[in-house]
């Protein structure tokens, strides 16, 4: 039997529909429950994903202390009429919220923190920047295979007790 991973999945509110789609195009199923819409199950070679895609908002890191999530997957990725630096941005704001929280219970490691990123220009300076929070890492195409490798290779570098 496969491991299941509850991935919590955090895109910006433009482009949340765009990644369900992608997500559905690459096999993901809603799962049952009352928020059947919100979590999207994926199966890769070596492990199952649960993933519960959540728009940026005020109360997001509250969502991400409701469940156990093996990772946090923040997609970085430009809405049409975005900028890429507000998207990574972004990013390094949710991280520093979940991570430097005041209280140390409420914190979420960063080595389980993947951002998915645009393969463009911009690429190796938003992964520098992003690099300097010592984050798990980052890919940029997160369903074609990359975000399971990522997460198989943090999970194997840390695994647990």
């Amino acid at each position: 039997m496969k491991p299941i991973s509850n991935v919590f999945y955090l895109v910006a509110p433009a482009l949340i529909e765009r990644v369900r789609q992608e997500m559905i195009e690459a096999g993901a199923h809603p799962s049952r429950g009352p928020r059947s819409k919100d979590w999207l199950v994926l199966s890769g070679p070596n492990r199952t994903c649960r993933f519960h895609l959540q728009a940026v908002r005020d109360d997001t890191a509250a969502r991400l202390r409701e469940h156990y999530f093996s990772f946090v997957v923040v997609d970085a990725r430009c809405a049409p009429g975005e900028q890429a630096e507000q998207q990574v941005s972004l990013a390094l704001r949710f991280v520093e919220q979940i991570h430097y929280a005041a209280d140390p219970d409420l914190r979420y490691p960063l080595s389980r923190i993947i951002v998915v990123l645009d393969a463009d220009h911009r690429l190796a300076d938003q992964a520098f920047a992003l690099g300097r929070q010592r984050i798990g890492g980052f890919v940029t195409d997160p369903l074609s295979g990359s975000l399971f490798a990522k997460m198989d290779a943090l999970r194997d570098a840390n695994p647990g007790k």
